[in-house]
């Protein structure tokens, strides 16, 4: 009775070393979650500021497409001409 109670003893102890070990290698991988949730909050911020320049981008792309003319993509979207240019060369159809 005493060997099977020591043996019994022996098995639990094993398991709480696994137990023990499987709770450090989740809380290392919930470390590099977190860490990669906040990388990609700055990244999502990053773009969020970036986006007023960009919408404006994409609105001259839009109006090259449909056919905007040099001079209406300088007034509408307040872009230098060298930039309007650029962009109906690379846009128009």
């Amino acid at each position: 009775m005493v060997k099977s109670l020591l043996a019994n003893n022996e098995l639990t102890k094993q398991q709480l070393v696994e137990i023990h070990s499987g709770s450090i290698g989740m809380g290392k991988k919930i470390q590099q979650l977190e860490t990669l949730v906040r990388k990609t909050q700055e990244n999502q911020q990053n773009l969020v500021a970036q986006a007023p320049e960009n919408r404006l981008y994409t609105r001259a792309v839009k109006m090259v497409q449909l056919g905007a003319t040099i001079e209406e993509l300088m007034a509408e979207c307040e872009l230098p001409r060298a930039e309007a240019e650029l962009l109906l060369n690379l846009h128009k159809k």
